[in-house]
């Protein structure tokens, strides 16, 4: 899975991907306020990704 350039998480927003597979962040970004929760097995960031002060993003492993 890939989440990619134009994926905004915005103020007040959460977004949670739960996957046993693997996912690839390119040019997301996460605005302040705004929830990215990962479980995934691998989590790759080959290039750009942002986290505004005061946003959260939190990467688990996945459990099923």
């Amino acid at each position: 899975m890939v989440l990619g350039s134009g994926v905004v998480i915005e103020n007040g927003a959460t977004l949670k991907v739960a996957t046993p597979g693997n996912v690839r962040l390119s040019g997301i970004e996460v605005l302040s306020c705004g929830v990215l929760i990962l479980q995934a097995n691998s989590v790759q960031v080959p290039q750009n990704f942002s986290a505004r002060m005061g946003g959260n993003v939190e990467i688990e492993k996945f459990n099923a």
